[in-house]
């Protein structure tokens, strides 16, 4: 298996730096242990803030949990939680169950039924609802919430802000030139490929202005409902307004300084 370098002053112990070979994450060990750790530091910055429920965190579930990305840097830092991690992804469930120690749950794409079977008291959601059309990431929130302690924290990562749309525009028009793959193109190739990348971010430029959530499916995945979204604080309040859950933070560029981080909780009913 690969393995992380990790360096000689790595500030977590008991950390596992085996790396799935099938981990699509995995390019270079210093950004891909940088965005756990970035996690981490949103997650300390929660319990600063009394988000975290005081008596620790016991049950801790990751969601989209791929090979591990994250799910190490928590199992690090938390080894005694009850560890749970879920995916669609299931090689990748199977090997984080393994590696740390987790109980591993195959996901859906059905979020009305999905039941994990326990409450948490953190929920951590990285870079999916960046994904979803409007209607699944509401069905995917309210499912969520349901699976949160009665002082459990969801903390979700979006795309949205002036400067998240730039770097979206940037990395996707980068994807798929990289790494050597221009050489497999042919000039004709390239521009229809550029072409389809620009009218799919225009749209998406276009959806947030209006509304404030920017979707349209991934041109290289057409009808598999997997797609790439924009979502201003702005839509996310609105939509927190009618639930039982609300922001109680929200980090712009919070999550390696590339997605926007919020921190929901349930809401305190005036007495």
């Amino acid at each position: 298996m690969p393995v992380l370098d990790l360096g000689s002053e790595f500030p977590l112990e008991q950390f596992d730096a085996e790396i799935s070979p099938n981990d699509v994450m995995f390019h270079i060990s210093k950004h891909y242990v940088n965005v756990g750790l970035s996690a981490l530091k949103l997650i300390d910055y929660a319990g600063g803030k009394g988000f975290t429920p005081s008596g620790g965190l016991r049950a801790i579930l990751d969601l989209p949990c791929g090979h591990g990305r994250v799910a190490r840097a928590l199992r690090s830092r938390f080894p005694n939680a009850d560890l749970t991690v879920c995916d669609i992804n299931r090689d990748g469930v199977d090997f984080c169950a393994r590696k740390f120690k987790a109980t591993g749950v195959y996901g859906t794409d059905d979020f009305e039924r999905m039941e994990i079977g326990k409450s948490f008291d953190l929920i951590w959601v990285g870079a999916l609802i960046i994904h979803f059309r409007a209607d699944q990431t509401i069905r995917f929130i309210r499912c969520m919430t349901r699976h949160l302690s009665e002082d459990g924290l969801l903390i979700l990562t979006t795309l949205g802000g002036r400067a998240s749309l730039r770097l979206t525009a940037m990395n996707k028009v980068r994807s798929g030139y990289s790494k050597g793959k221009l050489r497999n193109k042919s000039t004709f190739r390239m521009i229809q490929d550029w072409r389809t990348r620009y009218n799919t971010l225009s749209n998406m430029h276009a959806q947030f202005r209006n509304v404030g959530y920017g979707y349209e499916d991934d041109p290289r995945c057409p009808g598999t409902g997997y797609g790439h979204s924009m979502i201003s604080r702005h839509w996310m309040e609105g939509f927190f307004a009618g639930e039982a859950y609300g922001i109680v933070d929200y980090m712009e560029r919070g999550w390696y300084d590339y997605q926007d981080v919020l921190f929901v909780k349930k809401k305190v009913r005036d007495s």
